[in-house]
């Protein structure tokens, strides 16, 4: 499907400039005073009563943490994509981007840029000769662009989670959305594939519809059997809504919502992260932030097999944010 997609989006987008990844290694182009003593006829003020006097600086360290933790828990909640008791999903494979639409020089900033922040978070990352699997598409008609390409391959989004959110990315009228294609992976590595012994068991033609089945040698309540790995991301940023930004934060925000899979409803409250850049309450950061650097680097550090992993990005995002 991916050859067909790289094809198809190249030909909606012919007049715009295609740039494909390279190595990540390569340069970028662009880029207390003192309180006075009281007068000697005032008498000294009396001590303050037990009750009124101020809390241990441990308390106030605890409580402030308490309220960090709390904070960080509404932003991974907030902005992750998740659904019922699946995994995370997240990049398993190489990710190999492409920028369409965009000038050449800008086009190769974001891709460098993509490729920095996806080293520093362990993303892997391709060589720079792939088959592109995170499609950037810069355009001034995305609605148009989207019902042209979908038309020209039915199987474009994948629809496991339902037409619903299909739908919702088609009518989304935010400046950069982003649709995730993502395939089951066996926990332990074994081999994901239509299981024939389903199909006579339940009498429906499963196997001809290619229904995945998973052989798992123990069973536990604390992994998950299978995990959600992205198979192709499709980026897509409106330059009529997207005023105003600098090419910097275009291609942080592309980053972080092309690395993750983000909610397409994202909200990531008093948190500072790229992903209000396009909020009324004018918090813009000028690129990624440290909450959203950290964000990443706990979704590819913890196991995504642990039914706990929610719970454990958001420790080891507050560990990396108040070490």
């Amino acid at each position: 499907m991916q050859t067909r997609i790289a094809a198809i989006a190249l030909g909606l987008v012919c007049a715009a400039g295609l740039v494909r990844a390279q190595d990540p290694n390569a340069p970028a182009n662009s880029p207390a005073e003192t309180p006075a003593s009281p007068p000697a006829a005032t008498p000294p003020n009396p001590l303050p009563a037990a009750s009124e006097a101020k809390p241990a600086l441990g308390t106030i360290t605890v409580e402030a943490r308490r309220q960090l933790g709390e904070a960080v828990s509404h932003f991974v909640s907030g902005v992750v994509a998740h659904y019922g008791n699946d995994s995370l999903a997240r990049w398993d494979v190489p990710v190999c981007p492409l920028v369409a639409g965009l000038p050449r020089e800008r086009g190769e900033y974001i891709l460098w840029r993509i490729s920095q922040i996806a080293a520093a978070a362990h993303v892997p990352l391709a060589g720079e000769k792939c088959r592109p699997n995170l499609y950037v598409v810069v355009t001034a008609q995305p609605d148009l662009l989207l019902k042209k390409w979908w038309r020209r391959d039915p199987n474009l989004y994948d629809t496991g989670n339902g037409m619903g959110y299909v739908s919702a990315f088609l009518r989304s009228t935010h400046p950069i959305r982003g649709w995730y294609n993502a395939e089951l992976l066996a926990a332990d590595g074994g081999a994901v594939t239509p299981d024939a012994l389903i199909a006579g068991l339940s009498g429906a033609a499963l196997e001809t519809m290619q229904v995945p089945a998973i052989q798992i040698s123990t069973a536990t309540r604390l992994e998950h059997s299978a995990l959600k790995g992205l198979s192709s991301v499709i980026i897509v940023v409106d330059t009529n809504r997207a005023r105003g930004v600098t090419v910097g934060q275009l291609a942080d925000y592309i980053a972080m919502t092309g690395l993750a899979e983000i909610r397409i409803d994202a909200d990531p409250g008093s948190a500072p992260s790229i992903l209000s850049l396009f909020e009324p309450s004018g918090k813009h950061p000028p690129g990624l932030t440290s909450w959203d650097q950290a964000l990443l680097e706990s979704l590819y550090a913890t196991d995504q097999a642990s039914v706990l992993q929610i719970s454990n990005i958001k420790t080891d995002m507050l560990k990396h944010i108040a070490p």
